[in-house]
């Protein structure tokens, strides 16, 4: 009887063990980096979250890129960044379409992923 108690517990305990890691802003702000070269133009990714909930997110191909700023925060293992609003019609030329909300999946504390792209972390 004790053994099949403890044998239960062990079996209902498993699924909790094998949990995905809860991933909070204290544990992911650092900088990450990524390149997509599955496309003929290859891009680079750095983005910058830092620890008072401010990033900036930059991509890099041949010629331009593209760039946003704001505020970013975690809900349901997803990183979303904010895009602050600008109003300085050069800046928003340059900006390369990011604008609005721009979302990552949290693979881990060390990388993440931004549409095809995974991002690591580099500190």
């Amino acid at each position: 009887m004790r053994k099949g108690f403890i044998y239960a517990i062990v079996i209902l305990s498993m699924p909790m063990s094998c949990r995905v890691q809860k991933i909070d802003q204290e544990l992911i702000y650092g900088t990450f980096t990524g390149s997509d070269a599955n496309k003929m133009v290859v891009s680079f990714f750095t983005l910058e979250l830092k620890s008072d909930g401010t990033f900036v997110f930059d991509r890099r191909i041949h010629l331009g890129g593209s760039h946003c700023s704001g505020k970013w925060r975690i809900t349901d293992e997803k990183v979303l960044l904010e895009c602050s609003e600008v109003t300085d019609p050069m800046e928003a030329l340059t900006r390369g379409g990011m604008s609005g909300v721009q979302e990552l999946q949290a693979i881990s504390k060390n990388r993440l992923k931004y549409m095809d792209v995974v991002l690591k972390r580099v500190k």
